[in-house]
């Protein structure tokens, strides 16, 4: 009905003209054979776009009809894609199997939260990440951030919601690792600023054994990482001169893409302070 008031209303002069039009010349044609023949084709022609226009007018209102059914399962599937979205943060929001390490055979429990990188730099010689989670969330400096592929840095400072991570790629950062096959342990730097995707095991001993492709872990030597978080693989060994003659260093290809990065998961250990306390104790 709203249709037809819609229709009428936009073409009700044109069709009370057409009425007045066929009404005189009715007449006129019953007496003329010729005049009623060129009328009626006249009229044929009239019909004709009459009828294309409430085609047209047909139409439109289909359409109307489609774009309100296509803006409602757009609304659908953005629902459903809101609703995947949570499902997915839900899944990723389950802790990490706990990590163990050991000192005097007091094991720390590690689990994680999940958080994304909301600004990152990689280009600088002391780059940091900022993530969208902070203390409200149970973060605090001195806790080390993974990605799925391996170490991202170090939470430097926390405010409410957000965290500063320092990471791998600043200068500053100095990180206990090791050949995973192997006893032979170092401290990852970054030095060349140029390349965001090496850095560097140095203080390896002259005599350690070891291949390209080998894989390098945390060493667990600190509560920030527990051992066996993948750091990357060996490219070469590096002649550059150490400050004693019987180390080495080894590049090292790092695991995690820092240009790509988004989810990544803070660690959070159980009993950080208690070992932290005995090792102040006793060293």
């Amino acid at each position: 009905m709203k249709n037809l008031l819609f229709f009428l209303k936009k073409f009700g002069y044109l069709l009370l003209f057409i009425i007045y039009i066929t009404a005189a010349i009715i007449p006129y044609t019953s007496t003329y054979h010729f005049q009623r023949k060129t009328i009626i084709n006249s009229g044929a022609a009239i019909s004709g776009a009459f009828f294309s226009m409430t085609g047209y007018v047909s139409s439109f209102f289909h359409l109307r009809g489609e774009n309100a059914r296509m803006s409602e399962e757009i609304d659908r599937l953005r629902s459903e894609n809101l609703r995947l979205r949570d499902a997915y943060n839900t899944l990723t929001e389950i802790p990490f199997t706990s990590f163990p390490t050991t000192t005097n055979d007091q094991a720390i429990t590690y689990n994680s939260v999940l958080a994304h990188v909301i600004n990152n730099s990689v280009h600088s010689a002391h780059n940091y990440i900022t993530l969208n989670k902070g203390r409200a969330d149970g973060i605090q400096a001195d806790m080390g951030v993974i990605s799925e592929s391996g170490i991202v840095g170090v939470v430097s400072a926390v405010s409410e919601h957000y965290s500063a991570v320092i990471s791998v790629l600043n200068k500053k950062m100095k990180i206990s690792c090791r050949l995973k096959h192997g006893e032979y342990f170092g401290s990852l730097s970054w030095d060349d600023v140029s390349d965001p995707s090496s850095a560097y095991l140095n203080d390896i001993p002259r005599h350690a054994v070891f291949t390209k492709g080998d894989t390098i872990i945390t060493s667990g030597f600190s509560t920030i990482f527990p051992e066996g978080i993948i750091v990357g693989t060996v490219e070469e060994k590096d002649d550059a001169k150490q400050e004693n003659d019987n180390f080495f260093r080894l590049k090292i290809k790092l695991a995690t893409d820092f240009q790509g990065l988004y989810h990544v998961r803070v660690l959070v250990s159980e009993n950080t302070e208690e070992r932290k306390s005995l090792e102040r104790n006793n060293l």
